[in-house]
C-alpha cells in the first residue's frame, strides 16, 4: 500500500468536525478558443475538450480504420496536417478534402 499524502487526508477543525473542501475550479489551457470556434469547419477535424486542442483524423484503409495526424492549436493547422498525410498516403478517394483544385482551404458546408 502507498503512503498516504497530506492532501488525501480530511481536514479536522479544532472542535473535532470536518472541514469542507474547498471548490475545484477548471481552468482551461486554452481560454481563448471562444465556445463558437470550438464547433469544427473542416472535415476531419475534432475539438477535444479534455486536451483543449484540435485533433486531425483520416481514413487509412477500407475497413474505416481512422488514423491521428496530432493534435494542434488551431482547426487551420489540423485541417493542412490532415491533407497532407492524405496526400502522402494517397488516400483522396477515401477521404473528404478540405482543399478546391487550386489547394486552398475550404470550410465544408
Amino acid at each position: 500500500a502507498r503512503p498516504r499524502v497530506d492532501s488525501e487526508v480530511n481536514k479536522v477543525d479544532k472542535t473535532g468536525r470536518l472541514v469542507a473542501k474547498p471548490e475545484r475550479v477548471s481552468v482551461s489551457a486554452r481560454p481563448d478558443v471562444p465556445e463558437a470556434d470550438r464547433k469544427c469547419k473542416y472535415h476531419g477535424v475534432t475539438y477535444l475538450e479534455r486536451t483543449k486542442r484540435f485533433q486531425g483524423r483520416y481514413n487509412n484503409d477500407g475497413a474505416c480504420k481512422k488514423k491521428t495526424c496530432g493534435y494542434f492549436p488551431t482547426q487551420v493547422e489540423a485541417a493542412r496536417a490532415r491533407e497532407a498525410a492524405i496526400k502522402r498516403f494517397g488516400l483522396e478517394s477515401m477521404n473528404k478534402m478540405n482543399t478546391n483544385a487550386a489547394g486552398v482551404l475550404v470550410e465544408k458546408p
